[in-house]
């Protein structure tokens, strides 16, 4: 109420986000030797669980350290994460696929809602096996 006795009254419905996005990321391959060796290539697939998902805040870099090439930065709106988020019990879930040509691995993930709550820790899948270093090796060995 001002000095003049006016009155206003406006309701409106607030929502508070304290919760972190959870980011998993798994692979349809887990056939490793020697620690990070695949033979076939390998996809992964990076499912963000959020209330308040947005991609354009999720950047993904992916590293091509033995092919000697810059890195790539994908996500930040710019399409990578698959379309038609479905929502389940109030959480939207994100998925990226990735599939990793032989020596191409993800060197990092970054992300928050729309609150500004950064991302958990990365969570690997049950199974996961050298996550964010190996190599896809299909150079059949010959004899001479």
């Amino acid at each position: 109420m001002d000095n003049a006795g006016n009155q206003t009254v406006k309701e409106e419905r607030l929502s508070i986000d304290i919760t972190k996005p959870r980011v998993t990321l798994s692979f349809d391959n887990n056939r490793v030797e020697n620690e990070f060796y695949f033979k076939e290539n390998r996809t992964a697939t990076i499912t963000v669980e959020e209330r308040n998902f947005s991609q354009d805040a999720f950047k993904i870099l992916i590293t091509d350290p033995a092919g000697g090439k810059d890195g790539r930065l994908f996500g930040g709106g710019k399409g990578f994460f698959q379309k038609g988020f479905r929502k389940r019990r109030q959480h939207q879930m994100g998925k990226a696929v990735f599939t990793s040509i032989r020596t191409e691995i993800i060197s990092s993930i970054t992300g928050e809602d729309l609150a500004g709550n950064a991302m958990e820790d990365l969570v690997y899948a049950e199974g996961t096996q050298a996550a964010l270093d190996f190599t896809v090796d299909k150079t059949a060995l010959y004899s001479v």
